[in-house]
């Protein structure tokens, strides 16, 4: 009768207490096993102190799309500014054109018919400079005045009757142009040659019609390769910043750095690494170079405008 008659009663507070504690406990322990080592390791996946509630979710809130797509175009605009080009300059000898042993042997065969004996190998590296300079290095002074520029005629008259017929650009010279175009970028050739070799060198090239310009060392006061570069430049009618200059040789590099535009530089001018050191980015050749357009100083991003994102289709 006592039994029957006693009154049950609940847990008391106490007792509940107890047992949210005991809860808690047991969710902490789930939590740290699921974080693993994280969670002691990292002080912002710490264990929170407020109760965590096993209804709600463990993962981050997805965002709002509005404020995404707002966040998406932001950094989308500010990566456009700081990358967005609008011109190319392009040397021609060694760059566009498999030319530099030409220039080479031409300027060896003129030399040698004024009685100069120089070196093959020490021509080489001096193709790339201006025409002036070429010869104060390899024999000097001339022994007089007029001499000098009499072998500048007999060079050049080698080198376009000899050489400029047989000359062919690089492979992938042209493919890498139309992909400048269709970047919209404006291309313009500069080049130390005086403007017969140059209109040459262009034919030779076969990329005439997609040029917007060419600068040669006729164009300037000075012959100077910062000069041509400088020239070029403002024919581009685009902010320096905007401009990057394609090389091959060291000279394109000190160029460019004293216009304080970028400079792509390429090996099959037949430089290695370390005499093109300065450039931005060096690549074996027009080939390598449109493999690797997309990632390369000369790319920019497409404008926002044009920008569709891709719309979700639910498959049932």
């Amino acid at each position: 009768m006592e039994e029957a008659g006693r009154v049950r009663r609940g847990p008391s507070p106490r007792s509940k207490q107890s047992a949210n504690e005991a809860s808690m406990k047991t969710e902490t322990r789930a939590i740290r096993r699921r974080n693993g080592h994280l969670g002691e390791r990292s002080s912002h996946l710490a264990i929170p102190r407020e109760p965590v509630s096993m209804g709600a979710s463990v993962l981050p809130a997805r965002a709002n799309p509005a404020t995404a797509r707002t966040a998406t175009r932001e950094q989308f605009e500010t990566t456009r500014t700081l990358r967005r080009r609008r011109a190319a300059i392009l040397d021609l000898d060694g760059t566009l054109v498999d030319s530099n042993e030409a220039q080479a042997l031409s300027w060896l065969v003129a030399l040698h018919d004024f009685g100069y004996e120089v070196a093959l190998d020490l021509l080489r590296p001096l193709v790339g400079m201006p025409s002036e300079r070429i010869i104060h290095h390899a024999i000097g002074a001339t022994r007089d005045a007029g001499e000098g520029e009499r072998i500048l005629q007999r060079r050049a008259h080698i080198l376009d009757t000899w050489y400029l017929p047989r000359l062919l650009p690089f492979v992938g010279t042209r493919a890498l142009l139309q992909r400048m175009k269709r970047e919209r970028l404006r291309l313009v050739v500069a080049t130390t040659a005086l403007h017969d070799e140059a209109m040459g060198l262009v034919r030779a090239s076969g990329i005439g019609e997609l040029l917007d310009d060419v600068v040669t060392a006729s164009d300037s006061a000075r012959w100077p390769e910062s000069d041509v570069i400088a020239t070029a430049i403002e024919r581009t009618r685009c902010p320096a910043e905007s401009v990057v200059l394609l090389g091959d040789t060291p000279y394109d590099v000190a160029a460019g750095a004293r216009a304080g535009i970028d400079v792509v530089g390429l090996r099959c001018g037949g430089w290695r690494d370390a005499a093109l050191r300065g450039a931005a980015a060096i690549y074996d050749d027009a080939c390598d170079l449109l493999r690797n357009f997309s990632m390369s100083p000369f790319f920019s991003p497409l404008v926002f405008a044009q920008y569709h994102p891709p719309e979700l289709t639910l498959v049932q």
